[in-house]
């Protein structure tokens, strides 16, 4: 568990924060044609709140009232930003992310429990994707005369002009009837997280295709935003199906705390010299590397679910084998 725990707040501090919270407030207000465009003393602080809480988890990750604290920060914030800016529903996930931490460290010794928050887990990504669908089945989505996924593929490509590796091929692909197909194929597979409610065995396989539907959007639309914190979530999800997750135990145990604790390190340095500029990092990114970032964030995290969804397969594969071989 250290290592997802790991991975998730230096996600956090490389990406400045999942949701720019300060850039939101200005975008809204340009947008609604207001004069002031300074972001509230409040906001700036509560982002440096949250990036100190974020390093503090990288320090002490088992500390569960850490990863508690960091939930409720970014609560109240996706609250405040709801009623009073506007709320992007993409990021629930990656904001719920450390309560989940908090919940599998907190009934760590209790089986029944334990199993509770997992299944919880489950249906927590079930529930944001039948409700994308059930929100895309009463809009547009559904007629045929409407090819969403194309629209959307000519307004981020020639409208926001938002760089993605497959969209400028794509564009000229204007047969209706592929296009339409991939509308309804979106439906199906958002839909298909019912199953979920039924038999939990379907999430581990129905996250193989939402891998695939975040890899697609990132290289057709170029949006990266947190998605790959989703691929993260699941890969986390499928590790703590296994028992070998709560032990707390690696291989490489001292190794992997050695570097992670050099590499917090020397973060924190970067961030305070940058007078606590939660976007530190980015600002010291060439634009040819920054535009490539998440792409970059993107495959880390899916090789993390190759490897985490693998030793399930074979952890499984072992329980089966068991009986049979004795």
């Amino acid at each position: 568990m250290r290592f997802f725990v790991f991975i998730y707040y230096l996600f956090y501090v490389l990406s400045g924060g999942f949701r720019h919270y300060s850039f939101d407030f200005i975008f809204s207000s340009t947008l609604e044609g207001a004069l002031l465009l300074k972001t509230p003393a409040v906001v700036s602080v509560a982002e440096i709140a949250l990036m100190i809480t974020a390093f503090t988890a990288l320090f002490f990750p088992f500390k569960k009232q850490i990863h508690l604290i960091f939930f409720a920060l970014l609560f109240v914030m996706d609250l405040y930003f709801q009623n009073e800016v506007k709320f992007m529903s993409c990021f629930i996930l990656p904001h719920f992310f450390p309560l989940f931490f908090f919940l599998f460290l907190h009934f760590k010794e209790n089986l029944q429990q334990r199993a509770l928050v997992l299944y919880s887990s489950m249906l927590f990504v079930a529930v944001g994707y039948m409700a994308s669908c059930v929100s895309k089945a009463n809009s547009v989505w559904f007629n045929w005369s409407d090819t969403v996924i194309y629209s959307y593929l000519l307004e981020f490509y020639s409208g926001f002009q938002v760089p993605s590796l497959l969209s400028p091929k794509l564009v000229n692909f204007k047969n209706p009837l592929f296009w339409k197909l991939a509308d309804y194929s979106v439906l199906a597979f958002q839909g298909s997280f019912v199953m979920v409610f039924f038999q939990k065995k379907y999430f581990y396989y129905i996250t193989m295709f939402a891998v695939l539907f975040h890899v697609g959007i990132m290289l057709t639309l170029g949006i990266g935003v947190v998605f790959f914190v989703y691929i993260l979530f699941y890969a986390f999800v499928i590790s703590a199906s296994n028992d070998y997750f709560f032990s707390f135990q690696f291989n490489s145990d001292k190794l992997f705390r050695s570097i992670s604790l050099v590499l917090t390190v020397v973060l924190l340095l970067l961030f305070i010299i940058s007078s606590f500029n939660v976007r530190f990092i980015n600002n010291l990114m060439p634009t040819s590397i920054f535009i490539f970032a998440e792409n970059f964030y993107t495959l880390v995290c899916v090789s993390i679910f190759g490897f985490s969804f693998y030793r399930w397969y074979n952890f499984k594969h072992q329980q089966i084998l068991a009986p049979i071989q004795s």
